[in-house]
């Protein structure tokens, strides 16, 4: 009868509207599973004030060009990749100290957790070039958990051009940070070593500041 169809729309209504309500709540449960949990490391970090952060990831031109010149001039791939580049002939210098407190530089290139300054351009204002770039990785094997320091270094001035721009790009994983800033030569040690960023790195880590 109509009485009787009409008590089965009802019903299916109710159902349906019901079933909606359960899946989007089965979803809303699967979006936070997904976005709060992970299963490998991850890099969070804070940078310097004088260092401007970038963005686009590997699409940045700025990235993409810093990765040609490591990749031109020999330089490993890693689980964690620090890569400093610039734009004259200029001697500046990668510092990055690891969790074990251990800095790597041009005169410390190996570090007993594994690090490695395997790419060191316009060192000593030799062999000098306008597109230069310094390159410090871990492999997935050797990368420590716990928190990295990364410096930059105004070592020397091969030419009048100063103060220098540079860039620096970390790689944590499928992590790109892109950083930029500016350095000059200084009398004074302390002016001449910049702070750049500094991150924590191992399993399960949270994104926030340290």
């Amino acid at each position: 009868s109509w009485r009787t169809l009409q008590r089965g729309l009802v019903i299916g209504l109710m159902l349906g509207a019901g079933g909606g309500t359960c899946g989007a709540m089965v979803g809303q449960i699967g979006y936070q599973f997904t976005t709060n949990s992970t299963t490998r490391p991850t890099e969070s970090g804070n940078s310097d004030s004088g260092t401007e952060a970038g963005s686009g990831g590997i699409f940045n031109p700025r990235v993409r060009e810093i990765q040609r010149r490591v990749q031109q001039a020999g330089g490993s791939q890693g689980e964690i990749e620090i890569a400093l580049g610039w734009n004259n002939i200029n001697d500046l210098d990668l510092h990055v100290i690891d969790p074990n407190g251990f800095e790597i530089y041009f005169g410390r290139t190996r570090s007993p957790s594994g690090g490695w300054l395997d790419v060191d351009q316009n060192a000593a204002c030799t062999q000098v070039t306008t597109t230069p770039v310094e390159h410090v990785f871990w492999s997935q094997a050797d990368a420590l958990p716990g928190r990295y320091q990364v410096y930059v270094k105004h070592y020397s001035s091969c030419e009048r051009t100063d103060p220098t721009d540079f860039d620096v790009v970390i790689t944590v994983g499928d992590q790109v940070t892109p950083l930029s800033g500016t350095i000059k030569k200084s009398k004074w040690f302390s002016e001449s070593k910049k702070l750049v960023h500094s991150f924590e790195y191992g399993p399960m880590a949270e994104y926030a500041p340290v």
